[in-house]
This record gives structure tokens, C-alpha cells and sequence, in this order.
């Protein structure tokens, strides 16, 4: 399988160490410069010179938001997110319930780490923002579904944020060392 290819937009991004390059469709391959240390090029071009940039772009498959950002992105074997959302990416609706919103957000949390190549046992730390705090036992329901046991469970933070318009109650950001 392509990894551009997979989980509906994994995005290599061109090497930018090149002297230049060449787009043929949506593919870029690369005429490398000549550098004085070739050892740190290792495993960034694929057989035939394609350019295999060091960030891979993650996107959900059926959750968008209007901005134009990933929903993260995966450099060598760290996985950073973005604020992932609540919405069901079944319907793309954002539903109005607090305890909804978070429960998928856990969901699209999975689907996102799938997509990266990680899943739920390779975060190592999350943080959550509420609009309200008392919607805290809402996200603790599929925080503990995902990570039962409490001695092994990723670092969590979570605190108020003024939610951007759009009835928006939930939100999760993860980071992931993916072994």
C-alpha cells in the first residue's frame, strides 16, 4: 500500500534538502544536491530518487474543519495532533451534547492514530479542553474505556478554552512514540 495513499490523506511532504524538483502528477521527485554528510539523507528518498519528506501529514477520514490545517502530522516515530474534534465522522455533524462530542472525539482520537500508524498505547500525552469543566466526567466515560488501567494510562491535562463558534464543547490533542 502507498503510505500517500492510505487512511484517505497521508501526505509526504518534498524533501526540502534538494537542489530541485520535478513534479510529475501529484509526485515530486527530487534531484538531490551534493552535501558533505550524505549519512543524513538516510531513508529520505525512495528507490528511483522520490523525495520522502521528514513530516507526514494525517488527516481523518470524514471529519474536516474550515481550517486549512492536518489533523496532524508524524515526524520519524512521534506522532503530534492537532485539536481533534468531536464530530461524528459518519454524519459530519458536530452533535450538541458534551458527553457525545467526547465520545467522538476518542473515536476520531483512534481513527487518527490508525491513520498515523500508532494506536491508543503509544500516547504518552494528551490534553483536553472543555468549554465548561463540570463536562468532566463526560470525557473521564471513554477516557477510561480507552486506557482502563490506571497504571497505564498517558500523561492528561485537561482545562478550560473559549471554543471557537459552532457549539464546540470538546476538543483533544495527543502526542504518540510509536515503537
Amino acid at each position: 500500500m502507498r503510505p500517500d495513499a492510505f487512511c484517505g490523506g497521508l501526505t509526504r511532504h518534498r524533501e526540502r534538502r534538494t537542489s530541485a524538483a520535478r513534479r510529475v502528477g501529484s509526485r515530486f521527485f527530487a534531484v538531490r544536491a551534493p552535501l558533505e554528510d550524505e549519512s543524513r539523507l538516510s531513508g529520505l528518498f525512495r528507490a528511483g530518487g522520490e523525495a520522502m519528506g521528514r513530516r507526514q501529514t494525517i488527516h481523518i477520514p470524514g471529519v474536516r474543519h474550515n481550517a486549512p490545517i492536518p489533523y496532524g502530522a508524524r515526524v520519524g516515530n512521534v506522532v503530534y495532533s492537532s485539536a481533534i474534534q468531536g464530530i461524528n465522522a459518519d454524519t459530519g455533524e458536530l452533535p450538541e451534547d458534551a458527553a457525545e462530542q467526547a465520545r467522538q472525539c476518542f473515536r476520531n482520537l483512534r481513527t487518527f492514530l490508525e491513520c498515523a500508524g500508532a494506536s491508543p498505547d503509544d500516547v504518552v500525552r494528551m490534553t483536553c479542553f472543555l468549554a465548561d469543566l463540570a463536562d468532566r466526567p463526560a470525557l473521564n466515560e471513554p477516557w477510561m474505556e480507552m486506557y482502563p488501567d490506571e497504571n497505564d494510562r498517558p500523561a492528561r491535562h485537561t482545562s478550560r478554552y473559549d471554543p471557537p463558534p459552532g457549539g464546540m464543547k470538546v476538543q483533544i490533542e495527543v502526542v504518540a512514540v510509536v515503537e
